[in-house]
């Protein structure tokens, strides 16, 4: 996602829903190889999807850049402790 490209992934139980959230990119079962094969032909051939894929994609990996990240922990490890002086 973050180097703007179209994802089909399977909707395996931990990971893929979450990382493909807000149609980020296209989920298909566990195991079905013909959804899998139809979804990326479907991003092949419809430039809208595409788009649309690679922008939100691109949109939900910056979300998830390593220096917001770690701010985000760092506020959590401070409101979890109290300790303003974690750095």
């Amino acid at each position: 996602m973050a180097c703007r490209v179209p994802v089909v992934s399977t909707d395996c139980p931990t990971g893929p829903a979450e990382a493909l959230g807000s149609g980020a990119g296209l989920l298909v079962p566990v195991g079905d190889h013909l959804a899998m094969a139809e979804s990326i032909v479907r991003v092949l051939s419809d430039a809208k999807l595409r788009g649309r894929l690679v922008e939100r994609g691109a949109e939900r990996a910056r979300a998830h850049e390593p220096e917001l990240v770690a701010r985000a922990y760092l506020q959590l490890a401070r409101r979890v402790t109290g300790d303003r002086s974690i750095a």
